[in-house]
């Protein structure tokens, strides 16, 4: 008889415990009657681009076009020009030149090893380049690529001081 005692003493608390611990977690639990407050809007992913919706970002970034081709757009970056390649609807790159006198190899690798989001080289002809890409297959926003252009446009700047530093 002690033995359904104890048995009976060790379920009311079992019980007792699993009851107060469900009503600890009510309050995490959604209120049936109200509803769910509205989510903002996402914004749109595009993991591709043509070059019209391309015109479109860069109309409003307020950055001129200055010539088109097919594959490529030519910019006016504040007091540089640049082109912004299409190479596919799949990515877009930004290319400058800069010509210089005086060979620019160890001003090449130096912004190279500190700087991100870009490269810079010799080519062949002796012309610095600067570029910058940006890759779309994973999905950005219209906004990632505004930015993309906003980022190109401090680099350029940077970049032709460093030149300008070095002369």
């Amino acid at each position: 008889m002690k033995r359904d005692v104890r048995f009976s003493f060790h379920m009311k608390r079992f019980l007792l415990i699993s009851l107060l611990l469900s009503f600890a977690y009510l309050p995490l639990l959604p209120e049936p009657n109200k509803p769910n407050p509205p989510q903002a809007p996402s914004a749109a992913i595009l993991t591709k681009i043509d070059q019209a919706e391309l015109k479109k970002l860069l109309k409003e970034s307020q950055i001129e076009i200055v010539e088109e081709s097919e594959n490529f757009l030519v910019l006016q970056l504040r007091d540089y020009r640049a082109a912004l390649f299409l190479p596919t609807e799949y990515s877009l790159q930004f290319y400058s030149s800069f010509t210089s006198a005086k060979p620019r190899a160890e001003l090449v690798n130096r912004w190279n090893q500190k700087m991100r989001y870009s490269r810079a080289y010799t080519d062949e002809e002796g012309r610095i380049i600067l570029e910058s890409d940006l890759d779309l297959t994973g999905g950005v926003t219209r906004e990632n690529i505004k930015d993309f252009f906003k980022k190109f446009q401090l680099l350029l700047g940077q970049f032709s001081s460093s030149l300008t530093l070095q002369d």
